[in-house]
């Protein structure tokens, strides 16, 4: 172990548990570690110590398909080492997120979706926390953009929701579903109409809403 660049950790104390926990989750997403409990590698006990809320077979099955519903919602496959994804939101819709009150229920598919992951990553404040995402959208409304690549971690996003409790898991995932539906009515419209000859160009940018 001296000469390699691989890390071992012992988790003997509860406020070491506490504090590994996040890298934990992330890194049995990723499949990026090893880890062995008191009676070998138990799957039951790495997930619990993951802080995951369930170790059944439907607990994966919902796992798996929020994953899914990520990756349809994306601009494309996730990126780089931290397997990053993006959703691009047009203006009406980022601006609708950032008008959100705390515990409001937003009206469009979309910004919903999107405002459930930013929450995600909020952990238990019930809001949105400040950093990348946040400053993206601030930045955004400032100078008028009029759609922005909202980026996510999907190793991240996937390890907060299997820390979830199942009711926020299902409301979580119906949300995306239907996101993930409404972009891709609205991109098959789009197409149909970039490629129908003698159409007007208005009529071509005018997404469904």
């Amino acid at each position: 172990m001296a000469n390699t660049n691989v890390r071992f950790f012992i988790i003997d104390h509860p406020e070491k548990e506490e504090q590994l926990r996040p890298s934990l989750a992330e890194g049995l997403i990723k499949s990026s570690i090893v880890a062995v409990g008191p009676k070998g590698p138990s799957e039951q006990w790495i997930r619990q110590k993951a802080g995951f809320g369930c170790h059944d077979d439907a607990a994966r099955g919902r796992e798996q398909g929020f994953r899914e519903s990520l990756l349809a919602l994306a601009d494309g496959p996730p990126s780089g080492k931290d397997q990053v994804i993006t959703i691009t939101l047009a203006r009406s819709e980022y601006l609708e997120i950032a008008a959100a009150a705390p515990g409001k229920e937003l009206v469009r598919a979309l910004p919903s979706a999107v405002m459930n992951l930013l929450l995600l990553l909020g952990g238990d404040s019930g809001m949105p926390l400040a950093g990348e995402q946040v400053d993206l959208i601030q930045d955004a409304i400032g100078r008028n953009h009029p759609q922005i690549a909202v980026p996510f971690a999907l190793p991240r996003l996937c390890a907060r929701y299997a820390q979830k409790p199942v009711p926020a898991q299902k409301k979580i995932a119906k949300d995306l579903e239907k996101a993930a539906t409404f972009k891709k009515n609205r991109d098959a419209y789009l197409m149909a109409q970039a490629g129908a000859p003698g159409q007007d160009q208005r009529v071509q940018a005018t997404p469904l809403r």
